[in-house]
């Protein structure tokens, strides 16, 4: 299968995983199961239990964090025409609690980390899923940036493709 499709499998995979505050431990071990099968240098959870992913270049250079949560708010299947959890994918889109705040990106992010060329990068790139963000908004991510001591770093959130 190709990479676009174990992208879009691995997405649902993550969206079916229910990951509320405080309850994130089976999407962050799912996440760090598909760093490795990417290849990923270091795969690691910090002591908060956010999930950090590490691609080395071979090339000296700046640390670049992708960063996104993995915790969702629960969800009321009467409020919503499909299972919340089921991650289905009618016409082009993928449906479920955390497909849009923040799975599809992290997903997103953790492929295009993986697929960078290593040959040419300088520096490295990191990609974190961090905990407990509906609930604490940068608490878990303060301890990533303490960990990566990113240069630069882009947070993955829908803000209706509007640069925040």
């Amino acid at each position: 299968m190709a990479e676009t499709g174990k992208l879009i499998e691995f997405t649902q995979r993550i969206v079916r995983t229910k990951s509320l505050s405080g309850g994130e431990s089976q999407v962050v071990q799912a996440m760090a199961e598909e760093m490795e099968r990417l290849g990923y240098d270091k795969v690691f959870v910090d002591q908060a239990g956010s999930l950090i992913g590490i691609v080395e270049g071979q090339n000296p250079g700046p640390t670049l964090l992708m960063d996104g949560h993995c915790d969702t708010v629960e969800a009321n299947p009467a409020d919503w025409q499909m299972d919340p959890w089921s991650g289905a994918i009618v016409g082009d889109r993928l449906y479920g609690r955390g497909s849009a705040d923040m799975k599809g990106s992290l997903a997103a992010m953790i492929h295009a980390a993986a697929a960078a060329d290593r040959k040419t990068l300088r520096g490295r790139v990191a990609v974190s899923a961090t905990v407990s963000e509906e609930v604490a908004e940068g608490a878990a991510l303060a301890k990533v940036i303490e960990a990566v001591n990113p240069d630069f770093v882009v947070v993955g959130e829908a803000t209706n493709l509007n640069l925040n």
